[in-house]
């Protein structure tokens, strides 16, 4: 019987997209028998390892990266020195994985000798090369490693991990929306790209989850001249959800991602939004989905109620990038938002809940003390006048979204290939600094797709007047049929 290769998906842990866009390429890769192993951290490799649970993992060191609420690009610009190391320690991390997996002889100490030499040389000698594929090193040869075609690990896909890269597979591929970041200052985009221009030549292809030409989905992120079509490969929108009939549930359900705070100050927002839209409209079915793992959840039990930015916060945000706010449709009138108390005490009384440690790990039997909410995840939260979700996974959130008239979501790049395929209206927030974000949201409301606003301007009755006039997807011509023969493998 013929040995199946191995492939290796690894997508980042920023929020949850990297590692959604990453299920249908799982899939694809099953289908065609490859084994398949599966590398991240944090809520990316929960979410990986519930919708595979039968699939072989190992969690990676963690990026850490803190999220600024104010000045975010200056923030990750400070936080670079931390990032280059989360880099270079998945690197190394990689390589001992690749050594005790596959050959258990060779002694991991060569692995950690000039590993920088590892993520700036692109090839070596094949002399040193063991008979996995695997380059040891010695003492006097930098530790490397190179393409060999022979090797066990037939491909390494990573999503925006720049160092998850090893000549010992036959091809290693990076998979990114973003050829070319986008930040407020013209002068660091450039800086900023010749680096993230390096670390992508790391690696054999560049995989673009969009389409050639225009109309497209990614705009300037990935459409200009400086993009390497030599290497170039773009693959049609990645997502797990699908577009079908269903009777409709809801008439809004809100699906919330992302980092912390602005995760937290999102959801206080729309619960507050929600329960005066309730109270003018009684009649309308609302569905929340918190978008929160186990991790996220042990971390907001554990911190303080988070504040309400304040509007002099937002004056600063929308001074420093004007032309956003005035070029989105629902945006015409800014106010400072303040959830109702019984909002932030219902919000409070969820994440006590999460922190009890009886809660936590009976996920499956009904909590009996009347004080707690719910034990698992996947079930209604049900002390509000409309349906909280923690968590869904893939197939339960698609058949929520095709029950449900209109989405609001953030504006990131997974949630626009999800929308590509279920052509279905949506409002988009996009997270307060993320450039990339903002830049969408502004590029679909101005191509009258979708109504957009700012997080701390959303008020839920005037976005709605302002959905009316936004077509939506209306085909969709952003995915290829076969995502295997496109990718190549």
């Amino acid at each position: 019987m013929q040995e199946k290769k191995i492939i290796i998906v690894a997508p980042l842990n920023w929020g949850l997209g990297h590692a959604a866009r990453c299920i249908p390429i799982i899939k694809a890769l099953l289908d065609k028998n490859y084994e398949v192993i599966i590398a991240s951290d944090g809520g990316a490799l929960e979410l990986l390892q519930k919708e595979f649970p039968e699939l072989e993992s190992f969690e990676l060191p963690a990026y850490n990266i803190h999220y600024a609420e104010k000045f975010f690009t200056l923030n990750l610009f400070l936080q670079s020195f931390k990032i280059f190391f989360a880099v270079v320690r998945e690197n190394i991390f990689l390589k001992k994985f690749l050594i005790k997996k596959f050959e258990k002889k060779n002694s991991e100490k060569f692995f950690q000798k000039k590993i920088l030499k590892n993520i700036f040389e692109k090839k070596i000698s094949e002399k040193k090369m063991t008979n996995s594929g695997i380059y040891a090193g010695d003492e006097k040869s930098p530790s490397s490693i190179v393409h060999r075609p022979s090797s066990k690990i037939y491909a390494i896909i990573s999503d925006n991990r720049l160092g998850f890269f090893n000549r010992a597979a036959e091809k290693n591929i990076f998979i990114t929306h973003q050829y070319n970041i986008k930040t407020p200052y013209r002068l660091l985009d450039f800086f900023i790209n010749i680096i993230n221009h390096f670390f992508i030549n790391r690696y054999d292809e560049c995989w673009i989850p969009d389409i050639e030409g225009t109309p497209n989905l990614s705009g300037e992120l990935s459409h200009n001249n400086s993009v390497n079509k030599n290497k170039t490969r773009f693959i049609g929108a990645l997502t797990g959800k699908k577009h079908f009939d269903a009777p409709k549930i809801y008439d809004i359900i809100a699906v919330l991602s992302g980092p912390e705070p602005e995760r937290t100050h999102l959801e206080k927002i729309i619960i507050s939004e929600f329960e005066k839209y309730i109270k003018n409209h009684p009649e309308k079915k609302l569905c929340l989905v918190r978008g929160v793992n186990s991790f996220q959840l042990s971390a907001i039990s554990n911190q303080q109620p988070v504040d309400n930015k304040s509007e002099a916060i937002q004056n600063a945000r929308d001074k420093a990038n004007p032309t956003f706010k005035n070029k989105l449709e629902a945006i015409e009138h800014t106010r400072s938002v303040s959830s109702p108390t019984s909002s932030k005490n219902k919000l409070e009384a969820i994440q006590n809940t999460r922190s009890n440690p009886t809660v936590i790990t009976n996920h499956q039997s009904p909590i009996t003390n009347h004080q707690s909410l719910i034990t698992n995840h996947q079930s209604p939260i049900t002390n509000y006048p409309f349906d909280i979700f923690d968590f869904l996974t893939n197939d339960a959130l698609n058949e929520k979204l095709m029950q449900s008239e209109l989405l609001i979501a953030r504006s990131g790049y997974s949630t626009i290939m999800d929308l590509a395929a279920l052509k279905m209206p949506a409002i988009l927030i996009p997270t307060p600094g993320q450039t990339e974000q903002e830049y969408l949201a502004q590029k679909l409301t101005q191509e009258n797709i979708f109504a957009g606003t700012t997080q701390n301007s959303f008020d839920l009755e005037k976005a709605l007047a302002a959905a009316k006039n936004f077509t939506g997807f209306k085909k969709n011509n952003f995915i290829y049929d076969s995502l295997i023969e496109v990718i190549g493998l």
